[in-house]
């Protein structure tokens, strides 16, 4: 969360899709998604018994995770 670091394959797959993919993490920086996925967990702890909040982390996940590709392309 401090220091953000992206790891990325060294088997040279995918050396054309690159510039997306970082765009893609750079967004994900930019928009500071890492401590609004920190703040649904506890939501979820919270309410654990409610099976709708045992699914909050995936669905924000997913959200933002399809907010950044969006931007990218």
């Amino acid at each position: 969360m401090f220091r953000p670091t992206l790891l990325l394959p060294g088997d040279g797959q995918g050396d054309d899709a690159l510039p997306y993919i970082l765009r893609h993490e750079l967004m994900h920086y930019r928009r500071r998604d890492i401590p609004v996925q920190l703040l649904s967990l506890p939501a979820c702890m919270t309410h654990r018994y409610n099976p709708l909040a045992s699914a909050t982390p995936r669905l924000v996940s997913a959200g933002i995770n399809l907010a950044c590709e969006q931007s990218v392309v």
